[in-house]
């Protein structure tokens, strides 16, 4: 082999962060939605309706958490789907552990089959669905190895122990809950609050609030005295006041309970189903 050669098959593979991106982008341009399937009578008691991420809104949220920790080192996504956010997270240098936890077995396989593309591309620069045997491209240096920092568990997180899972104290975690019931999304925010370390971040499409009572229960909320109590027309919080009876902190308010930690804010970010959709950024304390 002669040097011109030796120097083209150490370069021909290389791969870098861009490429693997482009290729992602390539491979999975838009969401795709649900198919039509008999088997959605598995899922009857779980709240399954489909969405993501946009890759810009990706890139903006992490840059986001960035600013609150720099150092993530562990990316956790609840209701990962097809995968595409694990397989973008995993090509941040700093994340060196990336865990996906879908319920939806159709939507699990597919992100093992994104992922199986993306490791055969950045081990021979080539799409095919043939697994190659791992081999060194650099001439003697380490292969980068973006897609086998992912691991994508069918499963529901509440049955999952997540400290298996995380890597180091600096976690990040995306709970895409926005069609979930409020029982369930404070379910799930209790049980990362118990095994996160403390510090980490979570950011949800729908607030957390301080109590397990779902909307509609027997006691409505920010009140203790129902519609027809003893307190008669005309008392000193008459209908219509300023400040609802009962409740100094009127549904709405800037600063809902929290069963997660610490608020940091809010930021928006393309979705599939809005182009200004609101995230909520907490930190766990």
């Amino acid at each position: 082999m002669t040097k011109y050669t030796t120097r083209r098959a150490r370069t021909r593979h290389r791969m870098t962060k861009k490429k693997y991106i482009d290729h992602l982008k390539n491979l999975y341009p838009s969401c795709k939605f649900d198919q039509k399937r008999d088997d959605y009578h598995l899922y009857e008691k779980h709240k399954i309706t489909y969405g993501e991420m946009e890759y810009e809104g990706m890139q903006q949220l992490y840059s986001y958490v960035k600013k609150v920790n720099s150092h993530i080192d562990t990316f956790i996504d609840v209701g990962s789907g097809r995968g595409k956010l694990c397989m973008f997270m995993a090509a941040q240098p700093e994340v060196k552990h990336v865990l996906g936890v879908e319920l939806v077995t159709q939507r699990h396989n597919d992100a093992l089959a994104l992922k199986d593309e993306l490791i055969v591309y950045q081990e021979t620069g080539k799409t095919t669905s043939k697994r190659v045997q791992k081999h060194n491209c650099y001439g003697g240096a380490a292969v980068v190895d973006y897609a086998n920092k992912v691991t994508f568990l069918n499963q529901n997180v509440l049955e999952i122990d997540l400290n298996g899972y995380i890597g180091g104290d600096a976690v990040f975690v995306w709970f895409s809950n926005l069609c979930f019931d409020q029982s369930t999304t404070n379910d799930i925010f209790e049980k990362l609050n118990r095994e996160l370390p403390k510090g980490s971040i979570v950011c949800c499409s729908k607030e957390p609030l301080g109590s397990k009572e779902p909307l509609g229960s027997k006691e409505p909320l920010g009140s203790k005295e129902p519609v027809g109590s003893k307190e008669p027309v005309g008392s000193k919080e008459p209908v219509g006041s300023k400040e609802p009876l009962g409740s100094k902190e009127p549904l709405g308010s800037k600063e809902p309970l929290s069963t997660i930690g610490e608020s940091l804010g809010q930021a928006i970010i393309p979705m599939s189903w809005s182009r200004n959709s609101t995230v909520f950024m907490y930190k766990t304390i």
